[in-house]
């Protein structure tokens, strides 16, 4: 419900009012920041929008304004932005024709010049075009320019938080990962270690898997915050989940490593 309501109100306020809102989700890996941004998408897919989306990555060594051009395809006819001026008006030709969506994911990585023509688009909504901007921000993950990228959470109309799983949705994940439906408990034990963190809680359900853990009430001493303590400092192999940091957030540190689940 979260992320139809948002991506709802981004791109169908644009359409009908002239600008849809600027809107920043910062959160931890594996809360659904690109589930909620994808959605966004494919509303503004549906309501007739251009959309522009890219997704930054750490391996990007772009020049200025490199990821903001690739946005807007002009790397592809070779019309490298010399500056924020020539990325605006390639935008503003764009919504001379109708409303449009920017989305960018993991903004962490993007490079200065890029980060700044972003914060930009922030003010530019006030010319009451048809104008949507959607952007996340993957929280503990290193950052190219950290006080851009605490500007630009500052910049969002409102605070978007990504809550954990309910009890009712952790169910329905580890039913759909195990093939069978864990009991009460042990469903509501996962959603406590793991914070409700969709990620982690497919992992966790693989762990089980693994180890031929059941999700019965008779193994929940299996699920604690000891069993999954990193051991010989090293990281599992579940750290592929991560590539572009080969590492979890600290936050989560303490799942990382074999899992020595005790049946």
């Amino acid at each position: 419900m979260l992320i139809s309501t948002i991506a709802w109100r981004c791109s169908h306020d644009a359409a009908a009012e002239g600008f849809g809102g600027f809107y920043v989700i910062a959160a931890g890996a594996g809360t659904g920041k690109t589930a909620l941004l994808t959605a966004g998408v494919r509303q503004a897919h549906r309501l007739g929008f251009t959309v522009l989306a890219d997704a930054a990555s750490h391996r990007d060594m772009t020049p200025p304004f490199g990821v903001a051009a690739r946005l807007l395809g002009m790397n592809d006819c070779g019309n490298v932005p010399a500056s924020m001026d020539d990325l605006h008006q390639r935008l503003d030709k764009l919504v001379a024709n109708g409303p449009v969506l920017v989305a960018v994911d993991d903004c962490q990585w993007l490079e200065r010049e890029s980060l700044e023509w972003l914060c930009a688009l922030s003010t530019r909504g006030g010319l009451h075009r048809p104008l949507a901007v959607m952007l996340t921000v993957s929280v503990g993950e290193p950052s190219r320019d950290p006080e851009l990228i605490e500007e630009l959470r500052t910049l969002s109309a409102r605070p978007l938080r990504l809550p954990g799983l309910d009890v009712e949705a952790t169910e329905k994940l580890l039913s759909h990962r195990l093939g069978t439906v864990p009991d009460a408990s042990f469903a509501a034990k996962c959603g406590q270690l793991t914070l409700g963190n969709p990620l982690l809680l497919t992992l966790l359900a693989d762990a089980m898997l693994d180890h031929g853990v059941e999700p019965t009430a008779e193994h929940l001493g299996s699920c604690t915050r000891s069993t999954w303590a990193p051991s010989h400092g090293s990281c599992s192999p579940a750290c592929s989940a991560y590539p572009r940091t080969g590492r979890p957030s600290p936050r989560y540190s303490l799942f990382w490593a074999g899992p020595a689940i005790s049946t």
